[in-house]
C-alpha cells in the first residue's frame, strides 16, 4: 500500500480571525502523512469522503479503534506513534525520505553499519540491523539504503533483496558487473576496505544483501493489522446521529492568544475562548452549570508536538454576556498550527477552529516584539504576573554548601528571599539572584523556596523545589497563589513517582471544582471574586492507579490558616550479610538512626515481607 500525499503549510501569516480552507487542508494533510503507514485503504477512502466535522470525529475514532477503551489524550497507541514521529523528525527533519519512513515503521535500528569509505564502483551504503529482542519477533532482519546519483549524502534510497545488485554499483560497464553475485560483491567490498577490517562486518553485509526487506515486507512484519472495518460502520452511524449534527452549530468567538511568560527557553502561550452565556445550560435559578471541554492538538512542520485537554466547570461563573475559558501551553518559539475543539457535556460543538500562531521568544515584558498584538488589559495582566523559578542544583543527592539560583521575569522584582525548610536563609537584591544553602553533612530531604518582592516589600511570586527527594515520592504543591494573599491564577507542580503516570489534577475554589487539567503546565485562572475576599484553593493530583495527594492555600485569611509540622519520617532499610543474603529476625534495639550526627528516636519498628518499597515509603 502506497499513497502520495503533498504536505503544504502557509507560514508567516498573521493570526487569523477565521480559518481558511487552506489551513484546514494543511492540518488534514499533516495528519494523513503522519499516519499513512497505519491506515488501511478503506480508512483512507472514508476519510477523503468526509466533511470537516466528520474528519474531526474520524481522527478521534481512528486512535480509539487501535486502543479500545481509551480516550484520545490518554491513548497508548497515539503516544507510541507520537514518540516515533518525534524521533524521526530529530533524525531526518521530515517524513519524506526512505530512511525516515523506514524508521517511522520499525523504530531505531539496533546497529547501523555505514559503508562510506568504499573506493571504486560500490556506492555509499547504510546497513540497518534489527535484533529479535528489539522488535519482539522470532528473527531479526536488515534494511539496506544506498546513496543515489545526484543526492547530497543525507537522503538514501531503500534497496531490497528483490532489486538488482547493479543498483548498488556506481559503474556497470561489463557483463561481469551485471551478473555479479552477492558473494562476489562482498569480496570486492572487503578488498577495497569498505569494512575497515572490522571482524564480522563482511558476514553482516552478506546477510543484509541476502534478505534485505522492501517497504511492503517491512510493514507486514512490524505493523499490527489494522482494526476491522466495524469501527467505520459505527462511525457512519455516529455521524448520522442528531448529536453529532448539532456539533456543527458553532457559537464561540475565535480564540485569542497571548504570551505570558517563559520557562527554560519555552514560551507560556495563553489561549482564551469566550462562550456566549446564552449557549450554556442553566439551573432553575438561572445559574450556569455546564461542563465545557477544551481539547486541541498542535502541529509544526508536519509533526504533532502537543495534545491537550482542559475540563472547565462553570457552576457559579462570573456575571456577563460571555464566559471566558483559558488554556495554557509551553512551546518553543516558532510557527504552529493549533486545532481547537470546544464542546459541552451534551456533545454540542461550541467551537471548531484551526489557527496558525507565531510563538515569540521570551515574554512581552522582556522585549519580545508582540506588544502590538496585545490589548491594554492583556499587557496589564502580564505586567502583574512577574515570575520566579528555582533551578535545581543537579539530579544527584546534595550535601554541604550548595549554590542555588532563581530565574525571574518582570521588571517589578526588587529582591528575592531564599528559604530552606521554611526558614529564611538569604536575600539577594541584584540579578542574577542566587544564594548558598547549608544542607548538612548527610543527605536528607529539604524544601528550598524563592520569594520575589517588589520595592515596597509586596510579595509578587514564589517557587519551591524539593532537594534530595526520593524517586517514589508523590506530591503536589501550589506555587500560586501565595498563602494569605490574593491572586488571579492557580499554578501547581506535581512530583510523580518513577514508573507512575499522572492521570489528572483537579482545581477547587472552596468546595466548587473549577477545572480538571491533564498535562503541564498546571495553570488555571481564578474568578474575580476569589481575589477580593477570603477563600481557599485546593489542588488534588491523581495517578492512573487512583492514588491521590492534595495541597491547600488560603486566600486573604492569614488568621484562619494553620500549618502542621510533621516530623515523623518512614525509613525502609534492608540488611544483607557479606554474601548478599538478607538478614532476618533483627529487632529495633539493633538499629540507630542519626540525622546530621544527632541520634533520633525510633517510634515504630516493623518487618515488611514481599512489599514494594514505594508502597510504604
Amino acid at each position: 500500500m502506497s499513497r502520495c500525499l503533498v504536505l503544504t503549510f502557509l507560514l508567516g501569516t498573521a493570526l487569523l480571525s477565521s480559518p481558511p480552507s487552506s489551513l484546514l487542508e494543511a492540518y488534514y494533510e499533516s495528519w494523513l502523512t503522519s499516519v499513512e503507514p497505519l491506515m488501511s485503504d478503506a480508512e483512507y477512502d472514508v476519510f477523503l469522503g468526509l466533511d470537516d466535522i466528520g474528519r474531526e470525529l474520524f481522527i478521534r475514532r481512528f486512535w480509539e479503534a487501535r486502543a479500545p477503551g481509551t480516550e484520545l489524550w490518554r491513548n497508548p497507541a497515539l503516544e507510541r506513534w507520537q514518540r516515533r514521529l518525534a524521533e524521526v523528525h530529530r533524525q531526518f527533519g521530515s517524513l519524506f525520505s526512505d530512511r525516515a519512513r523506514a524508521m517511522l515503521v520499525a523504530g531505531k535500528p539496533d546497529r547501523v553499519m555505514a559503508l562510506g569509505n568504499c573506493r571504486g564502483p560500490i556506492r555509499d551504503l547504510e546497513i540497518w540491523s534489527f535484533s529479535p529482542w528489539q522488535i519482539e519477533a522470532r528473527t531479526g532482519f536488515h534494511l539496506v539504503f544506498f546513496l543515489a546519483d545526484g543526492e547530497d549524502g543525507r537522503s538514501y534510497r531503500q534497496w531490497s533483496h528483490r532489486d538488482p545488485l547493479g543498483a548498488l554499483m556506481r559503474e556497470r560497464e561489463g557483463e561481469d558487473d551485471r551478473a555479479m553475485s552477492i558473494a562476489q560483491l562482498v569480496d570486492r567490498a572487503g578488498a577495497i576496505s569498505c569494512f575497515d577490517l572490522v571482524p564480522g562486518d563482511a558476514a553482516t553485509f552478506e546477510a543484509a544483501l541476502t534478505g534485505a526487506l522492501d517497504d511492503d515486507e517491512l510493514r507486514e512484519r512490524i505493523l499490527p493489522p489494522p482494526p476491522t472495518a466495524r469501527w467505520l460502520d459505527e462511525l457512519a452511524a455516529e455521524l448520522a446521529s442528531t448529536s453529532v449534527t448539532a456539533g456543527a452549530h458553532l457559537v464561540a468567538a475565535p480564540a485569542e492568544f497571548s504570551f505570558a511568560g517563559s520557562d527554560e527557553g519555552k514560551t507560556l502561550v495563553r489561549g482564551r475562548i469566550e462562550i456566549p452565556r446564552a449557549a450554556l445550560r442553566r439551573t432553575a435559578g438561572g445559574l450556569v452549570f455546564d461542563r465545557i471541554v477544551v481539547t486541541g492538538d498542535v502541529w509544526t512542520e508536519g509533526l504533532l508536538v502537543d495534545l491537550f485537554r482542559y475540563m472547565h466547570y462553570l457552576s457559579g461563573s462570573e456575571p456577563g454576556d460571555a464566559v471566558a475559558l483559558d488554556f495554557h501551553r509551553l512551546l518553543a518559539p516558532g510557527t504552529y498550527l493549533f486545532s481547537l475543539r470546544v464542546e459541552d457535556d451534551r456533545g454540542l460543538g461550541l467551537l471548531r477552529e484551526v489557527r496558525e500562531v507565531e510563538v515569540p521568544q521570551g515574554t512581552p515584558g522582556s522585549g519580545a516584539d508582540v506588544a502590538g498584538e496585545l490589548t491594554g488589559r492583556e499587557v496589564t495582566v502580564m505586567t502583574a504576573y512577574p515570575s520566579v523559578k528555582l533551578l535545581p542544583p543537579g539530579p544527584n543527592l546534595v550535601v554541604g554548601q550548595v549554590g542555588i539560583r532563581a530565574v525571574t521575569t518582570g521588571d517589578a522584582i526588587a529582591r528575592v528571599d531564599f528559604l530552606l525548610d521554611g526558614e529564611p536563609v538569604a536575600s539577594d537584591r541584584d540579578p542574577p539572584f542566587a544564594a548558598e544553602l547549608g544542607l548538612g553533612r548527610t543527605p536528607r530531604r529539604h524544601t528550598a523556596a524563592a520569594v520575589a518582592f517588589d520595592a515596597g516589600g509586596r510579595e509578587l511570586a514564589r517557587d519551591q523545589i524539593v532537594l534530595n527527594g526520593g524517586p517514589h515520592r508523590f506530591a503536589i504543591r501550589l506555587v500560586e497563589p501565595a498563602p494569605g494573599s490574593g491572586s488571579e491564577r492557580v499554578r501547581a507542580v506535581v512530583e510523580v513517582p518513577d514508573g507512575e503516570r499522572l492521570e489528572r489534577v483537579e482545581i477547587y475554589l472552596d468546595d466548587a471544582r473549577l477545572a480538571t487539567l491533564y498535562q503541564p503546565p498546571l495553570l488555571h485562572a481564578l474568578p474575580r471574586p476569589a481575589v477580593s475576599r477570603a477563600h481557599f484553593v485546593r489542588a488534588v493530583a491523581f495517578l492512573e492507579g487512583g492514588r491521590s495527594v492534595e495541597d491547600t492555600v488560603f486566600l486573604h485569611s492569614p488568621s484562619l490558616s494553620e500549618e502542621i509540622d510533621v516530623r515523623v519520617v518512614e525509613l525502609c532499610t534492608s540488611v544483607v550479610d557479606p554474601q548478599g543474603r538478607f538478614v532476618r529476625g533483627l529487632t529495633a534495639d539493633r538499629f540507630r538512626v542519626l540525622e546530621d550526627g544527632a541520634v533520633r528516636t525510633l517510634t515504630r519498628f516493623d518487618t515488611l515481607e514481599n512489599l514494594p518499597i514505594h508502597g510504604r515509603c
